[in-house]
């Protein structure tokens, strides 16, 4: 085995199974063979296996088959396959099981193989799905109308499959997985890098059901004014307990601040993070944030970066730190914000004192 792996590469207690990055040394089929029948014997105890940390375009089918047949025999609880994992002639699905509760794929096959990993998903009782970076057709698009008690959901960056524009396909699954039992059970929903779409305000609907929703990432979603009032509609009715909020690199002004400024009172004892940068807010739209979360007494986290904050929003930001009320604080985040450095100095200096941190792009 010293010749094949470099530090550690199967944990001792045989529970979880890693391939660590770069420490593959000439993959063969004969070492796979070595290292297949070694698994083979800790399988039966293996319940977690990640394969992201190695890159795989080097590592040719014959030695990834061997070791995915490895893990026949274990029942796998969680499984997290990387780049070119789903590429033609990898037999992937013998991992998918139906003791399978969570999958993550971050893949960027130029033709993975939809078909084979439709009916491996199908295979599984699902509750956290990630999958980032992977073309998707109109059949992965819908796969989360079987999953139905799904409670973390990560979508990011999925492209569309031979030009086809899988996006509303998507979408309509994800409210169909909601409808069906998970707006019972979802926790975190992040679905980032998502193009507008067509039926984002049923989407909000069914987001606003979910009573256990702990997590909302909405970021780079070309989200405006106009889709901030429909989760404001959405968020001032719904009775979750939000203690993250993402909607940074997007397009919301100082008019959908304000619709914000409705949302966090909803969750003011609950919200930990706060993420608005990348959006163009203006100094008028920070002032109505900075109004609003000085009754946040949980809130860790702010981060306003590149969101047009000057004068009167520092100030304002700077009275609601003062006063005492944020007693969990400790970061603010102020990236490319300032044109005046000597107000900026000042507020670092007052935060500091505060042991409240603040970060710029001086830092």
């Amino acid at each position: 085995m010293s010749a094949l792996v470099k530090d550690r590469f199967v944990r001792c207690d045989a529970v979880i199974f890693v391939f660590d990055r770069h420490r593959i040394v000439h993959p063969t089929v004969e070492s796979a063979r070595l290292l297949s029948n070694f698994l083979k014997t800790y399988a039966r105890g293996i319940v977690q296996a990640d394969f992201r940390g190695i890159c795989l375009r080097k590592i040719d089918n014959a030695f990834l088959n061997e070791i995915f047949g490895a893990f026949d025999e274990a029942k796998l609880e969680h499984v997290s396959l990387g780049y070119n994992s789903l590429r033609d002639g990898i037999e992937f699905p013998s991992l998918f099981k139906k003791s399978l509760k969570v999958i993550q794929i971050h893949d960027t096959s130029q033709n993975p193989q939809h078909q084979k990993l439709r009916a491996a998903l199908e295979n599984c009782e699902l509750t956290k799905i990630s999958i980032r970076c992977l073309q998707l057709n109109q059949s992965i698009a819908s796969i989360f109308e079987k999953l139905h008690a799904l409670e973390y959901v990560d979508l990011y960056r999925v492209t569309t499959h031979n030009n086809l524009d899988v996006t509303e396909t998507t979408a309509k699954s994800l409210i169909a997985s909601l409808k069906n039992g998970s707006s019972n059970t979802l926790k975190v929903f992040s679905l980032e890098h998502f193009p507008k779409f067509n039926c984002i305000g049923e989407l909000l609907t069914e987001l606003g059901t979910c009573r256990k929703l702990k997590g909302m990432n909405l970021s780079h979603c070309k989200l405006d004014d106009t889709s901030v009032l429909l989760l404001s509609k959405v968020l001032t009715k719904s009775s979750m307990a939000l203690e993250d909020l993402n909607l940074s690199f997007n397009n919301i002004t100082a008019e959908g601040a304000y619709l914000i400024s409705l949302i966090i009172p909803k969750c003011k004892h609950s919200l930990r993070f706060l993420r608005l940068n990348k959006n163009p807010l203006s100094d008028r739209g920070i002032c109505y944030i900075s109004r609003t979360i000085s009754g946040c007494s949980n809130l860790e986290k702010i981060d306003l970066s590149y969101a047009g904050c000057e004068k009167s929003g520092l100030m304002e930001l700077d009275n609601v730190i003062s006063n005492g009320s944020l007693t969990a604080f400790k970061t603010l985040i102020l990236m490319k914000t300032l044109n005046d450095a000597a107000d900026f100095d000042e507020l670092k200096n007052t935060m500091k004192g505060k042991g409240i941190t603040v970060i710029d792009q001086r830092n």
